[in-house]
């Protein structure tokens, strides 16, 4: 059960796009690290602007219709 919780805390901190950005600075700022590191993290917040900017077009296409 609490395993369980555990588990779904987790998954909803992973789709927070500001947890992956904060991470990215952090990692180049403070500690130095490129791309080769942080990559997993570039591609989150990439899967995050697509899905978003996705939605916002057919938004945007059935307003004008």
């Amino acid at each position: 059960m609490i395993l369980n919780q555990v588990f779904h805390k987790n998954n909803r901190r992973t789709l927070n796009p500001l947890r992956h950005y904060i991470t990215i600075v952090r990692g180049i700022l403070l500690k130095g690290v490129g791309l080769d590191v942080l990559w997993i993290h570039v591609l989150a917040l990439l899967g995050f602007a697509v899905v978003l900017l996705s939605i916002s077009v057919s938004k945007f296409r059935n307003q004008l219709s």
